[in-house]
């Protein structure tokens, strides 16, 4: 009787200690995730804020042609803390005249620098050196510039990140037809439609797994859950065309995301229960592997979704040669 009370007494011990540690860790695990957010967010926290521009950690882009500096400085939430400067030194002020591709803004409060890119302003006074020098104003010479891009004229490529940033002027993350109707009306018309550009919250996140290291930060790869709240990726552009094989490869298909990021090479392939994608891979072996691929269902049902929906739009197939149609089996 007194072993069985003593086992009895051990248990509800344990038990006690077993539920203190679940929720110190509980504690723990909440104190992480926050300090993580905080980690994550604070590259960004003290760039100047401005719902007309586009702040990167190295450009303010979407800047309109013909902006004088007074009124760049006015479209910052911390006008004052903002100064133009000709250059990467940041010796010599500008406080009239147009803001112009290849300036730098310094953001007072922290130091940053960040380089300007005005829309379609892309005139270079040095092509070799790939020094972006505008002059604040969206003409025909930079017409002429995305046009000659748009049909490969050697010497006249578009290559430069600064130089993509003021010619996109869609902001659609492409230098393509789109931008050149666009700079054709602003020239005729006046005038440019520029998307505004949206705050992205603080996500709420839980980390499911990682390491840390003797300082306590996670090392490595982290991998954390979105709970609620932060940017999610859409599907903002899907592009299908049918193939005649020869094989189950019945389509190609290509799909962006946000406007920023594509994804090539996915396959629409048939079998006995219908139609399915198939995720670019690569051949290892005798084996094939996914290069990019959904994480969950969800994503892959959406992607799916969208994809089969473009194929049934399709234009009749056209052939395809052999390499570009070379797929595995399907599970």
């Amino acid at each position: 009787m007194r072993e069985v009370l003593k086992i009895s007494v051990i248990a509800i011990i344990l038990s006690i200690v077993f539920a203190v540690n679940v929720q110190v860790n509980k504690v723990d695990a909440s104190s992480e995730n926050e300090e993580l957010i905080a980690k994550l967010m604070k590259e960004n926290e003290d760039n100047p804020e401005s719902i007309k521009y586009l702040v990167t950690d190295r450009f303010i882009s979407r800047v309109m042609p013909e902006t004088k500096v007074e009124k760049f400085k006015e479209n910052f939430s911390k006008g004052e803390e903002v100064k133009v400067y000709k250059d990467k030194t940041c010796q010599e002020e500008v406080k009239e005249g147009y803001v112009y591709s290849g300036m730098y803004a310094k953001y007072e409060s922290n130091g940053r620098i960040f380089k300007i890119a005005v829309i379609g302003d892309i005139e270079s006074n040095d092509k070799e050196e790939n020094n972006i020098e505008g002059d604040g104003i969206l003409n025909q010479i930079e017409l002429t510039r995305i046009i000659r891009d748009y049909v490969k004229t050697e010497g006249w490529e578009i290559k430069e990140e600064e130089e993509k940033q003021s010619a996109d002027v869609t902001c659609d993350k492409n230098v393509d037809t789109k931008d050149i109707k666009a700079v054709i009306r602003y020239i005729v018309h006046g005038g440019l439609d520029v998307p505004e550009v949206k705050k992205v919250e603080a996500p709420k996140i839980e980390i499911i797994e990682g390491r840390k290291n003797a300082k306590g930060e996670y090392v490595n790869s982290t991998k954390i859950k979105t709970l609620e709240g932060g940017a999610h990726m859409e599907i903002t552009e899907v592009r299908v065309r049918k193939v005649n094989s020869g094989n189950r490869v019945k389509a190609i298909a290509q799909i962006t995301f946000d406007n920023e990021f594509v994804v090539h090479e996915i396959k629409v392939m048939e079998k006995p229960e219908g139609l399915f994608i198939a995720m670019p891979r690569r051949k290892k072996g005798e084996r094939y592997y996914d290069i990019a691929h959904p994480i969950n269902q969800e994503v892959r049902d959406k992607l799916t979704k969208a994809v089969l929906e473009k194929y049934e739009e399709a234009e009749d197939p056209e052939p395809v040669n052999k390499t570009e149609a070379e797929s595995e089996d399907a599970e």
